[in-house]
C-alpha cells in the first residue's frame, strides 16, 4: 500500500477509535479493511497508532488478539445492532475485531450486554455533511483526499486546494507541448460529503454534488474539452479561443447524453440510480444531444431538457426556474410540488442513508425551501405538513402512514 495511502488509514483508524468519524468516513474505512491485500498494512498501522498515540485504549496485547481473529469471544460480549452502515463491514469478521471488536472491547468490557445493545442512533444525530470526503484518482490509478490536499505537482501541473477548499489545476506554459496524449483524473464526491468545486486548466469552473464523480483531463489538448459526469455538477464553462482563433467547444458526456457549450452555465442532474437526465441552463447556450441517436435540442436560458434513460430518441423540453436546480450548489434544498420519492433520493445521498416507503407514498408533493446544513431530524420536519410517520433503524430510515 502506497504511503499516502497508509497516512490515509491511519488518519481514519484514529478518527475511528477516538469516535470523531463521519459516517462517511467510517464506511471509507470499511472499503479498505474489506479487501484482503490490505490486512497487513492495517495491521501495521494499527500497532503504529498504539506506539505514537499513547491515548488510544489499545494495548498491544489485547490488539494482537483482536488481529488473531477472536471475534467469536468478542460477540459473546457485545451485541451489535443491524445497522446500515456497518452492514458491508460486518462481512469482513476478521478485520472487523480492529475496530468494532477491538474498540468497543477495550471501551465496554465491564459493561453489560443490556446496555451495549441498547444504542439507538437518532435523527437529530445524523447531521449534514460537515466536511469534504473528495478524493481525486489520478492516471496510474493513486488517489489523492483532498482534506490532506496541499500542493502536488503533476508533471507540467499543479494541483493545489485554496483557502476556499477549490481544487485547482494550473499547467504551466509548456504543459500543452509536454502531453502528447491526454491524461485524465476523476473527481470523486462521496454519499454524506459536502459540495466540492474544482477549476480545470482552461479556468472552467465545476460545483460536484454528493454522490457525484467527474472524469477530466489535466490539460485539454487538440481543439476540443470533454469531460464525464456521473451524478449531479454545476458548470461555469471557460470561453476558450484556439491557435486557428475559434472558440473550443466544451462537452459534458453523461450516460447516453452529451451536452455541447462554448460558454456558458448549466447544470446536469445524471445519477445512475435515476431513471432521467436533466440538463438545465441557466446562462449562454447548449446543444443537448442524445449520442447513440440523431435527436437534439438546443437550450435557452430558464429551459431544461428532460432525457428519460429508456427513451432517449425523446428529448423533452420546459420552462423552468433554473434556481430551484441549483439550489444544492447554493447551500439549500428547494422544492415545488416534488414528490417524495425525489425528495428522498436528495436526502439518501446528502444524509448518507437509506429509505424504504410503501409506493402509495411515492408522490406525496412537497414544496418550499430548507436549508441542506440541518440535521436529518429537522430535514425531516417536512413530513410535518403529511400524515407521513418515520422510524430510524440504524441509517435506515422508513416512512410509512
Amino acid at each position: 500500500m502506497p504511503k499516502r495511502d497508509i497516512d490515509r488509514v491511519k488518519y481514519l483508524l484514529l478518527q475511528y477509535v477516538q469516535k470523531k468519524s463521519s459516517y462517511s468516513e467510517q464506511y471509507e474505512l470499511f472499503e479498505i479493511i474489506e479487501k484482503d491485500e490490505n490486512s497487513a498494512s492495517v495491521k501495521e498501522v494499527l500497532f503504529q497508532l498504539l506506539d505514537e498515540e499513547p491515548h488510544v485504549e489499545l494495548d498491544h496485547q489485547i490488539a494482537q488478539r483482536i488481529l488473531n481473529n477472536v471475534f467469536d469471544e468478542t460477540k459473546k460480549t457485545l451485541k451489535f445492532k443491524k445497522q446500515y452502515i456497518l452492514f458491508k463491514f460486518l462481512a469482513a469478521a476478521c478485520l472487523l475485531g480492529i475496530i468494532v471488536g477491538g474498540y468497543w472491547f477495550i471501551k465496554n468490557q465491564n459493561t453489560s450486554n443490556e446496555n451495549t445493545s441498547n444504542q439507538v442512533l437518532l435523527a437529530k444525530d445524523i447531521t449534514a455533511p460537515q466536511s469534504n470526503k473528495a478524493s481525486v484518482t489520478l492516471e496510474d490509478g493513486s488517489i489523492i483526499y483532498l482534506d490532506s490536499l496541499n500542493n502536488k505537482n503533476i508533471g507540467q501541473v499543479q494541483l493545489t486546494k485554496n483557502a476556499k477548499g477549490e481544487l485547482i489545476y494550473k499547467a504551466n506554459g509548456n504543459a500543452l507541448q509536454d502531453n502528447k496524449s491526454i491524461q485524465y483524473n476523476t473527481l470523486t464526491n462521496p454519499r454524506g460529503s459536502k459540495v466540492v468545486d474544482i477549476i480545470l486548466s482552461d479556468g472552467t469552473h465545476i460545483w460536484l454534488n454528493a454522490g457525484s464523480s467527474l472524469k477530466y483531463p489535466m490539460t485539454f489538448i487538440g481543439n476540443e474539452r470533454n469531460v464525464v459526469l456521473k451524478g449531479e455538477g454545476y458548470f461555469e464553462v471557460a470561453k476558450v479561443v484556439s491557435n486557428k482563433g475559434a472558440r473550443m467547444p466544451f462537452s459534458v458526456e453523461s450516460g447516453a447524453v452529451k451536452t455541447e457549450v462554448l460558454g456558458t452555465h448549466f447544470n446536469i442532474e445524471a445519477y445512475e440510480d435515476e431513471e432521467n437526465t436533466q440538463v438545465t441552463l441557466l446562462e449562454g447556450k447548449v446543444k443537448v444531444n442524445a449520442k447513440a441517436e440523431s435527436a437534439s435540442v438546443d437550450l435557452q436560458p430558464g429551459q431544461q431538457a428532460n432525457i428519460e434513460k429508456n427513451n432517449i430518441n425523446n428529448i423533452q423540453v420546459k420552462n423552468i426556474d433554473p434556481e430551484q436546480y441549483i439550489a444544492w450548489k447554493n447551500g439549500y434544498f428547494s422544492f415545488e410540488s416534488t414528490p417524495l420519492k425525489e425528495v428522498m433520493k436528495q436526502a439518501e445521498r446528502w444524509y448518507n442513508i437509506q429509505v424504504i416507503y410503501p409506493s402509495t407514498l411515492a408522490n406525496i408533493k412537497f414544496s418550499g425551501d430548507i436549508g441542506n446544513n440541518l440535521n436529518l431530524e429537522q430535514f425531516l420536519s417536512l413530513l410535518s405538513v403529511t400524515r407521513i410517520k418515520y422510524t430510524l433503524e440504524g441509517r435506515l430510515l422508513k416512512l410509512y402512514h
